[in-house]
């Protein structure tokens, strides 16, 4: 996601992400980006951390991923799943968007968030 860049309008067939939307200060930024890029049936594909139930969930992923891992990694991804949003808030933003997709858990950590454009 780069702010401006000139890429046309309802132009692409898919947009992909991975792991972006927990980074972003405003996830309705990707959204809309989203709704802009993609031309009318355009299949999204969209899959990011899923925040856990608690930090202490949270901890224990992170030891059970990253246990070989240099410590500043291992907060950093702590962090990461901390700052992720739960299944319900990103139905939430994609009903402000406008934008019918499914959103389904995958493995431990991940959510993906799938379908076609109106």
């Amino acid at each position: 996601y780069v702010p401006g860049l000139p890429l046309p309008v309802g132009h692409f067939d898919a947009v992909l992400s991975k792991d972006f939307l927990h980074h972003l200060p405003d996830p309705m930024a990707l959204w809309h980006e989203v709704r802009r890029l993609i031309k009318p049936g355009g299949f999204i594909c969209v899959m990011d951390l899923r925040r856990p139930d608690s930090p202490q969930a949270a901890q224990k992923i992170v030891d059970a991923v990253t246990a070989d891992e240099a410590e500043v990694l291992r907060i950093d991804f702590c962090n990461s799943l901390l700052a992720a949003f739960t299944p319900e808030e990103i139905r939430e933003q994609l009903k402000a968007a406008a934008l019918n997709l499914d959103v389904t858990l995958s493995g431990d950590r991940h959510v993906l968030i799938q379908g076609h454009a109106p």
